[in-house]
């Protein structure tokens, strides 16, 4: 007789969150972005744009993994999956503010 699946300790094949959120998707999503942002003729503005974005997003990804470690909330992983996207956006607009700023 065996037991109920949820009452085994040792051989479940029951995934823990942190394997379940995959990094793959916002990978691709940067490598996209950044190599067709550094074929734009522009002296490397647009790319220097997106790779403050890919930064940014890479540390939130780190500081998330760090204090949540396994326990990701749902809101975690939609910032995983859809975050460099919103770090894109935010990039962009306080990128040109401060060029702006600096008078480039």
């Amino acid at each position: 007789m065996h037991a109920h699946r949820s009452f085994r300790l040792t051989g479940s094949n029951a995934r823990d969150d942190t394997r379940r959120v995959s990094l793959l998707f916002p990978l691709v999503q940067q490598l996209l972005v950044l190599g067709m942002s550094s074929l734009i003729l522009d002296g490397g503005r647009v790319l220097q744009v997106f790779s403050y974005a890919a930064l940014a997003y890479w540390t939130c990804v780190a500081i998330i993994f760090m204090r949540r470690g396994r326990h990701l909330t749902s809101l975690d992983k939609i910032v995983i999956r859809v975050g460099f996207l919103m770090a894109c956006a935010i990039s962009v607009i306080l990128t040109g503010f401060i060029w702006h700023l600096r008078g480039v």
